[in-house]
């Protein structure tokens, strides 16, 4: 039989519990419709209580919080492959710590959701990495025409926790002229008490932002199909899906200019911001509401992009993937 043309068990291994809206739930969920799609019998596991079943492969999401997964399999099945899904926080913590270093060589692949983030792994490890990224599905837009003002509507869409700089949107608007029409929506669970009293403050007295807290995820997708633009304003990323599903529905993004946003949008993206630089991002977004041709370079852009998110697209560069690993006789 060819290689990747037989059933495969495949056990997906992720942080986050059932009924989460976390990102990587959401991939989890997205990638277990797509291998069965493709033929394969799939079950998801929550790491923290990875149970090591008899799977012909495993596929981690997250290094370091799925580590005991990992390494449980590779005990069990040392003949099995393990592909380790990187995230941002992986990338931007400490992969010198012997658990970090045992999970890295115990992967048979390190896989990024970006074209870029692979170059900051020690090179050694170089030669494991593959790159694939997140799609989306198109959303059904509610009428623009017909929604209420402001003229600018700007989503945000992040769960309050350091990585996220999530309060970076609402502090570049404080200081617009009066006449802007900008303001911002916040949707996204707290994960942090300090930054959900900012959050709540933020929204008593900045009149440009609202923070909505936790939502339902078609809710926001919704929102964000009607609006005319997102900020993502992280300090580190994996990938984010809520970027990939910006660009399906081809909405401009004003972004942090950091590995795993290059790695998706390209180098010569117009959107960019430097991580941290309020005043930076406040220029830009006058620039959008003020400026025609390039609120319109910026739409031409992500229009181009949308390919690339395209849940076809994803199905293919996985049903590449998983032809290329190499599996143990008994699974053939």
């Amino acid at each position: 039989m060819k290689q990747g043309s037989h059933k495969l068990r495949i056990d997906i291994a992720c942080p986050a519990p059932a009924r989460s809206l976390s990102g990587n739930r959401v991939t989890a969920i997205r990638w277990a419709r797509i291998f069965r799609a493709l033929g394969h019998a799939v079950q998801i596991k929550h790491s923290p209580s990875f149970a090591c079943g008899n799977a012909d492969l495993l596929i981690a999401l997250h290094a370091v919080k799925s580590a005991r997964a990992i390494l449980d399999f590779r005990t069990k099945h040392p003949d099995r492959p393990i592909i380790v899904v990187m995230t941002g926080t992986d990338i931007s913590g400490d992969l010198n710590s012997t658990q970090a270093v045992s999970v890295l060589n115990a992967a048979d692949r390190l896989l990024f959701l970006n074209d870029q983030s692979h170059l900051q792994l020690n090179r050694r490890y170089r030669k494991k990495c593959v790159s694939i990224i997140q799609s989306a599905e198109p959303t059904v837009k509610p009428n623009k025409t017909a929604r209420e003002s402001p003229a600018v509507r700007v989503i945000v869409a992040g769960h309050l926790r350091w990585e996220k700089d999530p309060l970076r949107a609402a502090m570049a608007v404080r200081k617009l002229p009066v006449e802007s029409q900008i303001c911002i929506e916040h949707y996204g669970g707290s994960l942090d008490s300090q930054l959900e009293q900012a959050a709540i403050r933020e929204t008593e007295t900045n009149a440009r932002y609202v923070w909505l807290g936790k939502r339902p995820r078609w809710q926001v997708r919704q929102r964000l199909a009607s609006a005319d633009l997102m900020i993502l304003s992280s300090r580190v990323e994996g990938g984010a899906s809520v970027l990939s599903e910006a660009l399906i529905d081809c909405i401009p993004v004003i972004c942090t200019k950091i590995p795993s946003a290059v790695g998706i949008l390209g180098d010569s993206y117009s959107g960019y911001f430097q991580q941290g630089d309020t005043k930076e991002l406040r220029r830009i977004l006058l620039e959008f509401e003020n400026d025609q041709g390039f609120r319109s370079t910026l739409f031409d852009q992500v229009k181009v992009l949308a390919k690339q998110v395209e849940p076809a697209q994803e199905k293919l560069n996985w049903k590449t993937l998983l032809g290329k690993i190499r599996l143990p006789v008994t699974s053939l």
